[in-house]
């Protein structure tokens, strides 16, 4: 600053030990430089024992100001006296959150905060002890409604938004959060959207929450920029929500203001599609063991799987006890939510089972079918990671376990025992029955040909693949790839109906698929009652291309009993069980009642 004047000059020397070290500052030049550049007044904010211990020249300063009644401190004045107080509390209360692991910091704040992936991969990357700390130091400011009057007004954040999106620095970082509005309670709560370093990145990150907010109707803006302010406190503000209240939270097509042209929200949905899409983001509630796993215990918390906030549309769905069917879009989270579901009632039967009942009572049996196994390969990882981090989270506020949550551990360790095999081994290794599976396999989670092959397994004597066995046959499922390479070849050229999958289709679904084909004794309805299908309205196929397709399906079936003496496909395991458990009810008993069934993609089964 040589060479320079202000008015008003505020020194501070950050140093404070027992030690009288003042590092750089024992150099009077450099006292004589800052204390000569104020034109009127002076300002210097020192540990006055610290810096006159042991340097005769700050020790003239310290007896100067005294003598002039120029020298200020927490004794003597009480506004020094109530900031030295509120930081000495701060630091008390982040020891405390450090050392106790009971400790409730972020659950009793006065505000609710979440945080957004973006956020938890950035304070996730690797930064130093002192970042982090002046981080959780300012976000418990915030959750206690002590705004800084100083936060950053950007300039990059356009003006109707300045009152939500705020720019809050932590030592050379921003933290970059809005104001949000609970859709289920009305109350706001603070988004924290991302922590960055380059102006680069805080453009980015401030673009994605203006991308957010233009899904938002003017009210619900309106609501998220108003202040509630008690003295010096910001508190959240709450409105009374109701089902049938009118009040439009977000633009849809349903919204009159666009009913008779191009809805605004397929515009902007358009402008924000990929990764700046932060309307698609996932958000998680920032408590205190979320943090102790940011700050003391993952080196990766990225990799951690947390149990994300869900809107009012998706708790209704989790949380209903009665039988649902969801329907909705590819990638709208259907599956998601089901894991959701299943995961919930698992923690929750966890916590209220009777010691006193049997093994196979304290554990819900859980079951989801999904038709593609590499779909189902990847929820049952997903599930299994949800299962590992809930422990995580809970051994942060506890550091043993009971060994009843031992056992669980053993048996999640099974679980990801499987989940390192393939496919074909999957099932080698997994239940050939529901007599076979033990309560470590639950919750399971299974294809559909696998759920067919365990009902056909648990009828034992009586299974369909019993006749195989007895005649050592090479037993092989026809899937659509087996038909193609080795029965459409052999069809009559003059009898194909367009290509291998129509066939496939026809035969899978109409002829031996139909509700039809269950009732009759060799599980495919008759020519008669396939071609009757011509007159129905939406049928593609004329009456020739159906006779042809029929015969097809003959030659299909001769080729199976003849020439491929091993070959079977899904659908006669489903014949054959609906028909055993037709005549005899009694084959499955109550042992393999089932507490919850999720069945994914139905269409495809």
């Amino acid at each position: 600053f040589q060479g320079q004047e202000c008015d008003i000059i505020i020194f501070t020397a950050v140093r404070s030990n027992n030690y009288s070290r003042i590092g750089f500052l024992n150099d009077e030049r450099r006292l004589n430089v800052a204390a000569t550049r104020a034109r009127y007044s002076f300002v210097l904010i020192c540990s006055a024992s610290t810096v006159s211990s042991g340097n005769r020249t700050w020790e003239k300063l310290i007896v100067d100001a005294h003598q002039r009644c120029a020298f200020h401190s927490s004794a003597t004045d009480k506004l020094i006296a109530d900031t030295t107080r509120k930081i000495q509390n701060e630091e008390k209360r982040f020891k405390s959150f450090e050392n106790n692991s009971n400790s409730e910091l972020f659950e009793k704040a006065l505000w609710k905060m979440v945080f957004t992936c973006d956020f938890r991969n950035s304070v996730s990357n690797g930064m130093s002890e002192l970042v982090q700390s002046q981080l959780w130091k300012a976000l418990i400011r915030l959750a206690d409604g002590k705004w800084p009057n100083h936060m950053i007004q950007s300039n990059l954040v356009s003006k109707q938004y300045r009152n939500i999106i705020h720019v809050y620095g932590v030592l050379e970082f921003s933290v970059v959060w809005s104001v949000d509005v609970n859709q289920d309670n009305g109350e706001q709560y603070i988004c924290l959207l991302d922590f960055v370093k380059e102006k680069k990145e805080l453009s980015i990150a401030i673009s994605r929450a203006e991308a957010k907010l233009k899904m938002y109707s003017e009210g619900y803006i309106n609501r998220c920029a108003e202040k509630n302010y008690k003295k010096k406190v910001v508190c959240p503000k709450a409105w009374e929500v109701h089902d049938n209240d009118g009040f439009i939270w977000e633009f849809t097509k349903d919204n009159d203001k666009y009913s008779n042209n191009e809805s605004k929200a397929d515009t902007l949905q358009e402008t924000i599609k990929g990764k700046d899409a932060v309307i698609h983001n996932k958000f998680f509630d920032l408590t205190t063991n979320v943090v102790k796993l940011f700050t003391f215990s993952i080196a990766d918390f990225r990799n951690i799987k947390l149990p994300f906030t869900m809107s009012r549309e998706q708790k209704k769905i989790v949380f209903d006890p009665k039988s649902l069917f969801i329907l909705g879009r590819s990638g709208t989270g259907k599956t998601t939510i089901m894991l959701q579901r299943m995961f919930l009632q698992d923690i929750d039967w966890r916590k209220n089972v009777d010691e006193s009942l049997s093994t196979n009572e304290k554990f819900p049996r859980q079951m989801l079918v999904t038709a593609s196994s590499i779909l189902c390969e990847a929820i049952k990882k997903s599930y299994h990671d949800m299962q590992e981090d809930n422990k995580k989270l809970e051994e942060c506020s506890q550091s043993t376990r009971s060994s009843n949550e031992r056992k669980q551990s053993e048996l999640l360790n099974v679980s990801h025992h499987q989940l390192c095999c393939t496919a074909a081994e999957k099932d080698r290794l997994g239940p050939k029955s529901f007599t076979d599976c033990s309560d470590g396999y639950y919750p399971l989670i299974i294809t559909y040909s696998k759920f067919l092959l365990m009902l056909d397994g648990t009828l034992e004597s009586n299974s369909f693949f019993s006749k195989f066995k007895l005649k050592s046959l090479n037993i092989i499922e026809v899937d659509f790839n087996r038909f193609k390479k080795r029965y459409f070849p052999h069809f009559d050229r003059s009898k194909r109906v367009g290509d291998a999958s129509l066939l496939f289709t026809e035969i899978m679904t109409f002829i031996k698929g139909s509700l039809g084909s269950l009732q009759t004794t060799n599980g495919y309805i008759s020519k008669e009652e396939y071609l009757q299908l011509t007159k129905n309205r939406d049928s593609t196929l004329s009456h020739p291309e159906r006779i042809n397709i029929y015969e097809c399906f003959v030659k299909y079936e001769k080729m199976k009993a003849e020439t491929y003496l091993g070959d079977y496909d899904l659908l006669d395991v489903v014949t054959h069980v609906y028909q055993s458990l037709t005549k005899n009810p009694h084959l499955f008993s109550s042992q393999y009642l089932l507490n919850n069934v999720y069945v994914d993609e139905v269409q495809d089964l």
